[in-house]
């Protein structure tokens, strides 16, 4: 880290060398059956500490910009300039000069840079037939760097989400956080998994190509479905937040910005994903869910933010999402009425609903706890009431749904009562139709960005060391140091050492 803060005559080719060795690195080359037995790897061992030392770099940044919690709200919200710079203790100012030199990289640099990570990570969780092909250990360390490059480098992300095959890094992606979102000890890489996708999503070029149709590859675990790739997208959404650990509410915020994102770009989703997503929508406007916490509303605003742009923008192709409201019009009705505080709903329900904060939370305040890591504080001082949900029901994008429901709802009525016809029916029904001149004007298009927040720095050093401690234990590298594991201790109901 040092050797890369001051200038030196090696420093670039020293980069070089590390960014090339790991790049170049191919574990399945010409896909040989059982070529790993017959010569040993020895590209990993050479690979494995390279990205390491990467990570590393990348990282040193932030664990400078956040060495004090004054400092910390200072940089919030800040760009980047040209040239960053890490404080140190006597208060010189550093440039570090590996970043320095990834802004530098060529568009021929970076498309070596993101080949090599997309390769990585196109690589199957599981092995081959009767394990013929070698495993691959690196999954985790190529995810991390990619979420550090597109973060840190926008020429990067603009590449990416360009590309004709970037939509190809959907799936896997997905499953990495769908295999990982049960075990409290496997979180961190789920957290990853949805930054990369927020900030994927944050781009038009993403959301248009999710529009390419979808045939899986790797056996993804959601609801089966004929559709395109925003479809698996969504589905995978609702699975992280509806099949996951309760430590991952803290990002639920993220995933559904994610939605949000994409929701103008999305031609067609299938009768599947629309009907999952009402059946979200159930979940988080039922009064005792949202009343549970200061930071719930938040997670009905992103939903109805990605309906209504479904419905504006592309209504021809995503009847099915008015097919499934005009079904469950009762739920949407309900929100609407919902004026004061419901009899018995004084408190949160229990100590994982009660009041919650990501990492990067916008609308939370700097002042309310919580971590990176999954971390949920409570404050049993706070309780709903009615003024309370007064403020945070004006502010709902409600109408849009409201006007279609009572536009549409009555002519779907009629049109029951005189044909009884089957679902198909009724959607080529409404499809027929028009929403022209019946629907409020359609907001602008806001696409909700990836902000590091105070709690990042730290949690991300933590996460990264242990990585690597872990990769490191064979051979035993930390013998003879004082580097080692200390327990945190998770108290409730869940509770479990790591």
């Amino acid at each position: 880290v040092n050797f890369c803060t001051v200038e030196h005559r090696l420093k670039t080719a020293f980069l070089v060398s590390v960014l090339n060795t790991f790049c170049h690195y191919d574990p399945i080359g010409y896909g040989i059956p059982f070529n790993y037995l017959v010569a040993g790897d020895y590209y990993e061992e050479l690979a494995s500490p390279c990205v390491h030392v990467l990570i590393v770099l990348f990282s040193y940044q932030t664990r400078g910009l956040h060495a004090s919690q004054g400092l910390a709200q200072k940089q919030e919200g800040e760009q980047r300039s040209a040239h960053p710079t890490t404080p140190q203790p006597n208060g010189a100012v550093v440039i570090n000069l590996f970043d320095h030199f990834n802004k530098g990289l060529s568009l021929a640099d970076r498309t070596v840079v993101y080949r090599a990570l997309r390769r990585m990570l196109l690589i199957p969780s599981t092995p081959g037939y009767i394990n013929t092909q070698q495993s691959f250990n690196l999954r985790r360390e190529a995810l991390l760097l990619l979420w550090r490059y597109l973060g840190e480098h926008p020429s990067f992300l603009e590449q990416v989400a360009s590309s004709p095959d970037v939509t190809e890094l959907v799936e896997p992606i997905l499953i990495i956080a769908l295999n990982n979102r049960s075990e409290l000890r496997s979180l961190g890489i789920v957290h990853i998994a949805v930054f990369v996708l927020l900030i994927l999503s944050s781009d038009r070029n993403f959301g248009v190509a999710l529009n390419k149709p979808f045939h899986s590859v790797y056996g993804i675990d959601v609801a089966s479905f004929t559709g395109h790739h925003g479809d698996v997208l969504l589905l995978g959404i609702h699975k992280l937040m509806t099949h996951g650990h309760t430590k991952l509410v803290v990002i639920h915020d993220h995933l559904l910005r994610i939605f949000s994102n994409v929701a103008p770009f999305l031609k067609s989703i299938s009768k599947v994903t629309a009907t999952k997503y009402i059946a979200l929508f159930e979940i988080l406007s039922s009064p005792r869910y949202v009343c549970s916490s200061p930071h719930h509303p938040n997670f009905l605003y992103y939903l109805l933010e990605g309906l209504n742009s479904l419905i504006h923008y592309h209504f021809d192709g995503n009847v099915t999402v008015a097919y499934a409201i005009l079904r469950r019009r009762e739920l949407f009705e309900k929100l609407d009425k919902l004026q004061e505080l419901p009899q018995g709903l004084t408190k949160p329900k229990s100590s994982n609903d009660a009041p919650a904060k990501g990492v990067n939370s916008e609308q939370a305040n700097s002042s309310d706890g919580g971590t990176a890591n999954g971390q949920v504080v409570s404050k049993n001082d706070w309780k709903p009431t009615t003024k309370w949900i007064q403020l945070w029901k004006s502010s709902l994008p409600l109408a849009t749904i409201l006007a279609l429901i009572g536009n549409l709802g009555p002519k779907v009525d009629d049109f029951c009562i005189k044909n009884e016809p089957s679902e198909e029916e009724i959607v080529e029904y409404l499809r027929a139709g028009t929403i022209v001149g019946l629907l409020p004007p359609a907001r602008e298009i806001r696409l909700h960005k990836y902000q590091p927040q105070r709690y990042d720095g730290p949690w991300l050093a933590a996460y990264i060391w242990g990585v690597i401690y872990l990769s490191c234990r064979t051979p035993e590298f930390w013998i003879g140091t004082n580097v080692q594991f200390f327990e945190v201790k998770f108290v409730g109901k869940d509770e479990k050492n790591i």
